[in-house]
């Protein structure tokens, strides 16, 4: 799952921020979260997947994911994924209103990235009302990288990628 190379580039499937939406609107008044799974390239990370984590304490400024449950949630949805190639990518939560990622937040994706020993990414799903945004990281070993460029793409894409790039391998 190493490219070695942090490139600065986050490609999220349409899906997968639907997704996180609803599972955003539904939780409201508190924050959700839970992991994100995909691959990386030399251009950076590519999103084909989350897994929502419920926090039980979660409130409208907080949500914490918990180690050993979302180790055992990534666990279950690696069973169930027919491409080796995809794994842990990194995390996305929730935040109520116009509240992009917190200093908080960005120290916690970089201490990630540190133990992964690769990139990893962060999608805060701002919801307010009916509108939703975007905040979108990708940090590195060396740190978090600033402004990384994103793009929304089909899964189904991204998983022939996958495929076109094993049968080069």
């Amino acid at each position: 799952m190493s490219s070695n190379a942090p490139g600065g580039r986050l490609r999220l499937g349409r899906g997968v921020v639907q997704a996180n939406v609803r599972a955003a609107r539904r939780a409201r008044p508190a924050e959700t979260g839970g992991i994100l799974l995909g691959y990386r390239d030399g251009a950076g990370i590519v999103v084909t997947d989350a897994v929502e984590i419920i926090d039980a304490s979660a409130s409208p400024a907080a949500y914490r994911r918990r180690r050993r449950v979302a180790q055992e949630a990534l666990d279950t949805a690696l069973t169930r994924e027919h491409d080796a190639l995809v794994g842990y990518v990194g995390e996305w939560h929730s935040h109520l209103g116009r509240q992009p990622a917190s200093r908080q937040d960005r120290l916690e994706l970089a201490d990630l990235a540190r133990l992964a020993g690769d990139s990893v990414a962060l999608l805060v799903i701002m919801v307010r009302d009916r509108q939703h945004q975007l905040d979108a990281h990708i940090a590195t070993p060396a740190g978090v990288l600033p402004y990384p460029v994103v793009d929304m793409i089909n899964v189904l894409d991204a998983r022939l990628e996958i495929l076109g790039r094993r049968q080069h391998a």
